[in-house]
């Protein structure tokens, strides 16, 4: 079949070598090194041509995506390496802060109050504190237990004060979280 092939395109080369066309102006005839061409380009020509346009429009497109996805990757980073504090401004931002309520407690009568210290946070803050378990049971029963008599907890300039039904008898450790 190939054979067939090959015998059939040098028939049509050796056939357009004869035939004659109007160039508008005068009549010419077809030179044979022009049979398979189209506007004066060999058709290898053109694929080269075309295979080269794809590839460089390939190229940008693959650099323009890299340059996109490693400034996404560099804001990323950036976020991330910001460190939450409770005086940043933008979008959300969180800060957590640790602390321990003692067993001495002011007051006579309840409610009873005591206040620790939180450098950062304000009055204008709303934390959620929880009390932070030990892993052991019979600790964490009693930190359960104690922790239900405070009932109230209120933000100043870098402190908090906590107001209390009964004055707790264990040491609670405390986690404030501060989401802005």
């Amino acid at each position: 079949m190939d054979k067939i092939l090959v015998l059939y395109r040098q028939e049509m080369i050796f056939f357009m070598a004869k035939m004659k066309y109007w160039n508008g102006t005068t009549w010419e005839t077809l030179d044979a090194k022009d049979a398979d061409t189209v506007d004066g380009k060999h058709f290898t020509d053109i694929q080269n041509d075309a295979q080269a346009k794809a590839d460089a429009a390939l190229n940008s497109a693959k650099q323009y995506t890299d340059q996109e996805v490693g400034e996404v990757a560099q804001a990323l980073a950036e976020h991330k390496a910001e460190t939450a504090s409770i005086n940043t401004i933008g979008h959300v931002y969180a800060a957590e802060f640790t602390a321990t309520l003692s067993t001495s407690w002011s007051g006579s009568a309840a409610p009873y109050t005591q206040t620790v210290t939180i450098n950062g946070i304000t009055s204008a803050h709303n934390p959620i504190i929880d009390v932070v378990m030990s892993g052991t049971y019979s600790t964490d029963q009693q930190r359960i237990e104690q922790w239900g008599y405070i009932y109230r907890a209120v933000t100043g300039t870098n402190q908090i004060t906590f107001y209390a039904s009964e004055k707790p008898t264990v040491s609670l450790p405390i986690r404030v979280k501060v989401v802005m």
